[in-house]
C-alpha cells in the first residue's frame, strides 16, 4: 500500500517537460512543434529543411510530443503553458497531433498571437480494413479524431504532404485554407550514391507495411529459389517475415534504427542493386509521397514500384520499373542488364534532383512560415 501511494506521489509531482531550444533564443521565427510522436515525419518535413535557417540564426524551435503531454496532469500543464509563454512562439505547428490538451494548446497559441498550422502526411481519418489493429485503434480513437478535427478546422492553415492529400482534406474541410508540396527531399541525408552493382535485393519498411509487402513475397521466393547467388535484405522491424527453409541462407535482416538521420545513414550503407516499393491500390496509399523511391535512389538502388498513386508518374517517366508486370524470370533478365540498370538509376537521380531537391523543400517551408 505504501509503495503504491509513494509511486502515485512521484507521478503527481513529476517535473513537466521543458524541452530545449534548438537555435538562437533571439531568432525572429520561434516555432513550437507539437507532435504525435518523434517520428520520421518531423525530421523529413521540418528538421532537414530548417538546418540552414538555424545556421543563419533566423529560426529557433522547441518540440513537445503527445507523450510529454499525456504523462502530466492539468497542474503540470500550467507549468508547460508558462514555459511556452516565456518562449513566445511566432508559429505553433501541430504535426499529426491528436492528443490531450489540444484545445488548451490551440487557445494558448491564439492568446500569444502565434500563427497556427496543422501538418499532416497521411489521411488520418480513413484507415484500410487490413491495417494492423494497433494503428487503427490508436488513430481512430474517438478522442484522437475529435482533437484532430478541432485543430484542422481552427488552425490558420493546413499543410499537407502531397497535393493529392490536400485535395482529400479540402473536400472534408471545405472552409479551411490549405497548402501542399513535396515531402521527402533528395538526397536528404548524406550524398546521392552511384548504382550498386551487387547481387542483393532490398526492402525497407515497418510492420505497418506488411500489407503492401506480402503480395510480393511469392515472386521474391521464386526468384531466390532459382538464383542461389542472390540475397534479399529486409531493413526494419520485419523479422516476423518468414521464408522457406530452402532459401533462408539468402535472407538478411537489418533491425530498425532510431532517429531519421541515423536510419538514412544506415540505409545508405546497404548495397542493394534493386529495391522494392509495393503498394496496395487503395485510397489510403493513393495520397502518399514517393518516399521509398527517393530514399532508394539516394542509396544507389534502382526501384521497382507499383504503378499506382505516388509511383505512377515515376513509371510513366521511365525512372522506375513496373512491379505489376514483373515476374521472377523477367527480374532475372533485367538484373543481367547492368548498363540498363546504370542508366535507369542515373535518370532516377536526375529526376529526384529536379523534382524533390532539398532546396525545393527549404523554399516550400519558407513560404509556409511566411503566409500571413
Amino acid at each position: 500500500m505504501f509503495l503504491s501511494r509513494f509511486k502515485s506521489l512521484l507521478k503527481s509531482t513529476a517535473q513537466p517537460p521543458q524541452p530545449p531550444i534548438t537555435g538562437s533564443l533571439n531568432a525572429r521565427q520561434r516555432i513550437l512543434f507539437i507532435l504525435d510522436g518523434v517520428a520520421p515525419t518531423f525530421s523529413i518535413s521540418f528538421e532537414l529543411p530548417l538546418k540552414k535557417a538555424l545556421i543563419n540564426k533566423n529560426t529557433s524551435y522547441i518540440v513537445l510530443t503527445q507523450q510529454d503531454l499525456q504523462s502530466h496532469s492539468s497542474a503540470s500543464f500550467a507549468h508547460i503553458s508558462h514555459y511556452i509563454e516565456t518562449y513566445k512562439p511566432t508559429h505553433v505547428i501541430f504535426s499529426r497531433f491528436g492528443g490531450g490538451f489540444a484545445k488548451e494548446l490551440f487557445h494558448l497559441a491564439r492568446k500569444l498571437n502565434a500563427y497556427t498550422i496543422y501538418h499532416i502526411d497521411d489521411d488520418l481519418f480513413s484507415f484500410p480494413e487490413d491495417m494492423l489493429d494497433v494503428y487503427k485503434k490508436r488513430h481512430m480513437n474517438t478522442d484522437v479524431l475529435s482533437a484532430r478535427e478541432f485543430l484542422i478546422k481552427n488552425c490558420d492553415m493546413v499543410y499537407a504532404s502531397t497535393p493529392i492529400l490536400e485535395d482529400v482534406l479540402k473536400k472534408r474541410f471545405q472552409l479551411q485554407r490549405t497548402f501542399s508540396g513535396i515531402y521527402c527531399p533528395f538526397p536528404g541525408v548524406g550524398h546521392a550514391l552511384e548504382w550498386n552493382p551487387t547481387k542483393t535485393l532490398g526492402y525497407m519498411g515497418t510492420k505497418s507495411h506488411m500489407r503492401d509487402l506480402s503480395p510480393l513475397l511469392p515472386l521474391i521466393i521464386d526468384f531466390l529459389t532459382h538464383n542461389s547467388n542472390w540475397q534479399f535484405e529486409l531493413f526494419g522491424d520485419l523479422q516476423d517475415v518468414t521464408f522457406p527453409a530452402s532459401i533462408k541462407n539468402q535472407i538478411l535482416y537489418v533491425p530498425p534504427v532510431r532517429g531519421y538521420e541515423n536510419f538514412r545513414q544506415s540505409l545508405n550503407e546497404r548495397r542493394w542493386a534493386v529495391a522494392f516499393a509495393p503498394l496496395q491500390k487503395d485510397t489510403f496509399n493513393g495520397v502518399k509521397a514517393p518516399t521509398k523511391f527517393i530514399e532508394y535512389t539516394a542509396m544507389g538502388s534502382v526501384t521497382f514500384a507499383t504503378p499506382y498513386g505516388p509511383y505512377l508518374p515515376l513509371i510513366k517517366n521511365h525512372v522506375a520499373y513496373d512491379l505489376d508486370t514483373l515476374s521472377a524470370s523477367s527480374l532475372t533478365d533485367i538484373l543481367k542488364q547492368h548498363q540498363e540498370l546504370q542508366t535507369k538509376h542515373s535518370e532516377a537521380r536526375d529526376y529526384c534532383q529536379k523534382h524533390f531537391a532539398l532546396s525545393q523543400l527549404e523554399k516550400q517551408l519558407e513560404v509556409v512560415l511566411q503566409i500571413p
